[in-house]
């Protein structure tokens, strides 16, 4: 009996070990491959808690179950709460309805009034007061999505993210859970207590607080406006790295750059690139490859082949290799300014009313003198009370030309203009036969005196003025009034078509409209050159309107041809502009001046050098038409032919119009 039944048993033995061998035995066959995987339990949503469980069908036949109330539902490390269920078992999804919360592995919770959720892609969606949180931020919206998988967030009608004291809102939105990024779209607004964003396009950190800009974009802080295309901004620290050439504006100032850099704290922006910054109140551009901007000192500092531009009908370039501008005090007194700490003289009002009281029309009751004729042209802009103590000399036209026949006595050696090369000028040519020449006798000692105190003196200082008469513009009263100043230093360049210029550094502000220029400056005007150890100039309404030359000054006028210069020096000159013209000057400390004279055809007479306290000279339609010295010059006149190096050119002659600028394009392109 025992050995039938292990006969029995033993071919269903062999059988199984023959499969086990072969199964075995084949190459890339496992025994797990025969057996069906096991069910995902952490996709299948289970019911763990929960008033009723009642089966029953829906509106399309399928089977549920519907668990009231309190609905508890798991799904892996996902719990689902809610008022009543709906609960498609086969189909493994949810419909839930009041009070309804999700919580993902308390990291992200959902709340809302209903819910579809469908477990097999594990994406819910939430209508009713929607709301999605991490704890640190809130987006709320009347749709709200949630992908368990990817753990992103989305709203496409319309939605509101909220940051501590952040508030983005935007038609569209997607919120990445474990990056902490939210790409907003279509309408974005993002409001912050300290600014406002707004764009069509924007992704922003919750945890960073750094908004990329992919699209046009305003920031608004209540006093400066920001246009930027890309970059981005920290909202938190303030800082920002736009790109793109953002703007930045205020009431004031406008700024764009190939990129700009923003510390909102300090409020300095940094700009990179083809810099343009633009003072909108005084119409002041600076064009740079480099600048610092300061918002709340609203100052400038350019570098890297920087331009200033002072914009009018005559604009005024000035390239250097470093620009800076900021304002300058409002003014206390706007009629009588403060003196010059530098010089402890009082202000130059009083140097201007004395310069003209000097230079009075002569007294009607001056001793005539035979050969005399009055004064065809008294100075308009001269008309203080008159000093009945001057004798007046004026030399007329006939007198003069007997002077000149004892001089040159063979006219045919005298050298015709259209001899010489000629260029075409309209410059003056002092010396004329009709020239009227006056002199004032050592009666005007004191007067000379005077005007020597009260002679200028600058220095280079941030807070320095060289005080004048003030410009007629009206002036703002002292509580609104602003102006600005600009210090350009090392190899300075002055540009406009009807003045040039050069200094080491040059000091300018609105508060004159006066440039100072320092180092071994020259100012060019048509064919006069200018210069001094120290120049100021002056001008209203963006135009050359007066100039001070101080010590050791000189103004050379061309002739047009080689060598042949009037000139006048002393130790101050001030000169006078009229439509950009020269139209009078002064001369005030050891005057000298050396000029030719000529003849009705303009052909070259004789050549004059002469010294004196004092010169005063007066230009019509850019010719010499009167001069003035006071005190009996000591004068030398040479025929044109017999001139010598010695009387030809003063000391201290240079010209040097090399050095003068021929372009506003040779500044730009520097």
């Amino acid at each position: 009996m025992l050995k039938k039944i292990v006969f029995g048993i033993l071919p269903f033995l062999g059988l199984a070990l023959l499969a086990h061998f072969m199964a075995n035995a084949v190459p890339g066959v496992t025994p797990g491959e025969y057996y069906p995987p096991q069910e995902d339990t952490s996709r299948k949503i289970h019911v763990i808690g929960g008033g009723v469980l009642r089966a029953g069908t829906d509106n399309e036949g399928k089977e549920v179950q519907i668990v009231v109330p309190d609905a508890i539902f798991r799904q892996g490390t996902t719990l689902l709460y809610c008022d009543s269920a709906v609960f498609y078992e086969k189909a493994n999804m949810v419909k839930a309805f009041g009070n309804v919360h999700i919580n993902q592995a308390d990291s992200i919770h959902i709340y809302s009034d209903l819910l579809n959720y469908n477990g097999n892609d594990r994406i819910a969606t939430v209508t009713g007061n929607a709301k999605l949180t991490d704890g640190k931020t809130t987006i709320t919206g009347p749709e709200l999505a949630y992908d368990m998988n990817a753990r992103m967030g989305s709203y496409t009608k319309s939605g509101r993210l909220t940051n501590e004291q952040s508030i983005l809102t935007s038609e569209q939105g997607y919120y990445y859970a474990d990056t902490k990024d939210v790409h907003f779209v279509n309408n974005v607004l993002l409001e912050d207590p300290e600014y406002t964003l707004s764009t069509d396009e924007l992704w922003y950190n919750t945890e960073t607080k750094v908004s990329s800009i992919v699209a046009p974009t305003t920031i608004y802080d209540g006093k400066t406006t920001m246009y930027a295309t890309s970059g981005t901004y920290n909202t938190e620290a303030g800082l920002g790295d736009f790109t793109g050439r953002p703007i930045i504006e205020d009431s004031t100032s406008r700024l764009t750059a190939n990129s700009v850099q923003m510390d909102k704290a300090s409020g300095r922006a940094y700009a990179i690139g083809n810099m343009v910054w633009r003072d909108t109140a005084q119409k002041i551009s600076v064009l740079a490859n480099l600048g610092t901007v300061d918002q709340n000192a609203k100052s400038l500092m350019a570098t890297q082949k920087p331009v200033m531009l002072l914009e009018g009908q005559d604009t005024i370039f000035i390239a250097a290799d470093t620009l800076f501008s900021a304002p300058t005090k409002p003014l206390v007194d706007s009629v009588k300014m403060p003196k010059d700490s530098t010089t402890g003289k009082a202000d130059s009002n009083k140097v201007v009313k004395m310069l003209d009281s000097a230079f009075i029309k002569k007294d009607s009751t001056a001793q005539k003198i035979p050969g005399i004729v009055d004064v065809d042209r008294p100075d308009s802009t001269l008309n203080k009370q008159v000093d009945t103590s001057l004798d007046v000399i004026e030399v007329d036209k006939s007198s003069f030309d007997s002077l000149l026949d004892k001089v040159v006595a063979d006219t045919s050696r005298l050298i015709k203009r259209d001899t010489l090369p000629v260029k075409d000028t309209a410059i003056s040519t002092p010396g004329k036969p009709d020239v009227k020449v006056q002199h004032f006798d050592e009666r005007n000692k004191r007067k000379s005196m005077l005007f020597e105190e009260q002679a200028m003196k600058p220095l280079l200082d941030t807070n320095n003025t060289i005080e004048a008469a003030p410009d007629t513009a009206p002036v703002q009263p002292a509580d609104t009034a602003t102006y600005r100043f600009i210090k350009a230093y090392h190899d300075v360049k002055i540009f406009s078509d009807s003045l040039q210029g050069v200094a080491d550094s040059v000091y300018y502000t609105t508060k004159d409209s006066a440039f100072r220029l320092y180092h071994d400056p020259i100012l060019w005007s048509k064919e006069f050159q200018m210069f001094g150890d120290t120049v100021v100039l002056y001008t209203k309404n963006k135009k050359a309107d007066r100039v001070l030359l101080d010590q050791n000054a000189m103004i050379i006028n061309s002739l047009g041809f080689k060598d042949i210069y009037n000139q006048v020096k002393g130790q101050t000159i001030w000169g006078y502009f009229s439509d950009n013209k020269l139209d009078s000057m002064y001369v005030n400390g050891n005057a000298e001046a050396v000029y030719y004279l000529q003849d009705s055809d303009s052909a070259f007479i004789s050549l004059v050098h002469l010294k004196c306290a004092m010169i005063k000279a007066y230009f019509e339609a850019g010719e010499l038409e009167r001069i003035v010295f006071i005190k009996e010059p000591d004068s030398i006149m040479d025929p044109f032919t017999q001139r010598t190096n010695e009387h030809m050119f003063l000391p201290g002659f240079k010209w040097e119009v090399d050095r003068r600028p021929k372009s506003k394009y040779e500044l730009i392109g520097q």
